[in-house]
């Protein structure tokens, strides 16, 4: 009896080392199994399946009353509403094509977001409003959970003021070539020396946008076609007689051709606004 006794006191240790060695294999296979888990698709599967993603989007315009021809830029804010990150998704800006003209990209690549973000790229994205009336912006994530959308109304109207030999803001007669309108304009920068402009501009079943700079006695500017294949280079001078302001001259049309602008004819330009 005290033979057996003794042999059960030896076994002791070895019965203690293997529970041991086998609940520290449960403890790690158990630590493997979890860090597996939480590395795996099926990570993000399950936590959908029990929490919903939630994503918010914000649209900032800088007002809601935009003059017509005037360059603005946006803003938007993307951040999650649950404790689950918002997925990799694509930010769209949604508008009306025949309202506004577009430089710079407006369909953005969004990453996973876990807190509060403004796509930077949104900086380099212009709108200009080519014609007057109220129409929506609209800023669109989708995601592979989710759709989450923000919208603006917008209220395009033309200037009310008149030009001045200062400030050429406001509506001028417009002749290119045989075809007859009008062009709006607004001068970005007000006194003497240099001043940019940038507009929109309607002759016969042509319209597009301005783009140029004036000083005391020359006007230089671009007149694109919304559809891009034409363009109207003009380097004019300009004069006022004290009730109004004329620029009467020539400017070249180019059409593109292949990437580049060809040079297709010179026609005639003229520009004419009464003063304030």
């Amino acid at each position: 009896m005290a033979k057996v006794f003794q042999n059960f006191i030896k076994t002791i240790p070895t019965q203690i080392w293997a529970f041991l060695r086998n609940e520290y294999k449960t403890f790690f296979v158990g630590i493997l199994t979890t860090v597996t888990f939480l590395l795996s698709p099926v990570k993000q599967i399950l936590f959908h399946w029990i929490w919903n993603e939630e994503g918010s989007v914000e649209l900032i315009v800088p007002e809601s009353n935009i003059l017509y021809g005037k360059p603005f830029t946006v803003d938007v804010i993307i951040f999650p509403k649950s404790s689950l990150p918002v997925s990799q998704g694509v930010l769209t800006l949604i508008y009306k094509q025949s309202a506004f003209d577009t430089k710079g990209n407006t369909v953005f690549d969004t990453p996973e977001i876990e807190q509060v973000i403004h796509p930077a790229d949104l900086k380099n994205t212009t709108f200009i409003p080519i014609r007057s009336g109220s129409y929506k912006l609209i800023a669109q994530l989708k995601t592979k959970h989710g759709v989450y959308s923000d919208t603006a109304t917008l209220n395009v109207a033309y200037s009310l003021t008149q030009p001045t030999t200062k400030n050429w803001s406001g509506k001028w007669d417009l002749v290119l070539g045989d075809a007859i309108g009008s062009m709006n304009l607004v001068d970005i920068k007000e006194g003497g020396g240099q001043a940019n402009l940038v507009g929109t501009f309607i002759v016969g079943n042509e319209h597009g946008v301005v783009s140029g700079f004036h000083d005391g006695t020359m006007f230089f500017a671009d007149f694109i076609s919304q559809n891009r294949l034409k363009k109207w280079h003009s380097e004019t001078p300009h004069h006022s007689d004290g009730h109004s302001i004329k620029i009467d001259g020539n400017a070249v049309l180019s059409r593109t051709d292949k990437n580049s602008w060809k040079v297709v004819l010179r026609d005639r330009f003229f520009a004419y606004t009464s003063l304030n």
